[in-house]
């Protein structure tokens, strides 16, 4: 009994150490690569290739594009004409080949994996990015809730996840322009905010600019990964990462420091006065 006991309080002694410290910085990886409509095997094969190579470099956070894995093929205006029967030949449904195939990939490689793709479900097809652990499971998924000018049905939550590295929340391009979605997630607890993306017109205005605002009002860590425009913003709302060479593809490495988020004592968030919000949940 003595001898299970001192193992049993070994192996407990051995994950904790193992364990990465919530408060310590951790290495974020956003892959600005430039994906191909339908074309699964060559995109995937991209991924694998400069996942590893993150991995390699230190990165626990590996972030995708919106719909990497198929192209985004779901938007209207960059893709006319495509109906959702082609859609549903383009995605796979959560326990499909591709997305096991990224979860075996984050397990490997002992990283965190934001990962998008086209998700077929329930007769519909999702913009979906799914959050794998680094044990390879699927530990949540979040669908894109504000589908303007796409074939995706629109999801309709805004988990929160509990990972070694803080809280994480996701959401999705233009999902970010809308300041209550990021809000949400600061309220619910997100101490990073990972946002994939797809947006061949890159404009200051809504993609730099906004996601330093989004980043300093929700004191969060905000990574925005577009494959023409990837970036980091810290709580501080300063721009810690950015690759803005629209064609180049490669890794875009942002470092978090939770001791920038936890110094700042006076933040918009701590001003809130909730009473008084009422309205903003009122339809237009």
């Amino acid at each position: 009994m003595k001898r299970l006991l001192f193992l049993s309080l070994a192996a407990l002694a051995i994950a904790c150490a193992n364990a990465a410290p919530a408060t310590a910085p951790v290495k974020v990886a956003i892959l600005k690569l430039i994906p191909r409509v339908g074309a699964k095997a060559e995109n995937f094969s991209k991924l694998d290739r400069h996942a590893r190579e993150a991995a390699a470099a230190g990165a626990r956070i590996l972030v995708t594009s919106e719909c990497y894995l198929d192209g985004y093929p779901g938007n209207i205006k960059l893709n006319p004409g495509l109906t959702l029967e082609q859609m549903r030949t383009m995605s796979e449904p959560i326990d499909g080949p591709y997305v096991r195939r990224a979860c075996a990939l984050a397990k490997e490689l002992g990283v965190i994996l934001v990962f998008g793709f086209s998700e077929w479900r329930a007769g519909n097809v999702y913009n979906t990015a799914a959050l794998i652990a680094a044990d390879g499971r699927i530990q949540g998924t979040y669908s894109k809730t504000h589908t303007r000018g796409e074939i995706y049905a629109p999801g309709s939550e805004f988990p929160v996840f509990d990972t070694p590295h803080g809280r994480v929340g996701l959401l999705i391009c233009y999902d970010r322009q809308v300041p209550e979605n990021s809000r949400l997630l600061a309220v619910r607890g997100a101490e990073m905010i990972l946002i994939p993306a797809h947006s061949p017109s890159v404009q200051l205005v809504n993609e730099d600019l906004m996601m330093q605002v989004r980043a300093y009002e929700n004191n969060a860590f905000v990574v925005l990964a577009n494959p023409f425009n990837a970036l980091a913003a810290d709580p501080d709302g300063r721009l810690v990462a950015r690759n803005a060479d629209r064609d180049a593809e490669g890794i875009v490495y942002a470092t978090y420091d939770p001791r920038v988020r936890a110094e700042r004592s006076r933040t918009p968030m701590n001003e809130r006065r909730p009473e008084f919000y009422g309205d903003l949940a009122t339809p237009r």
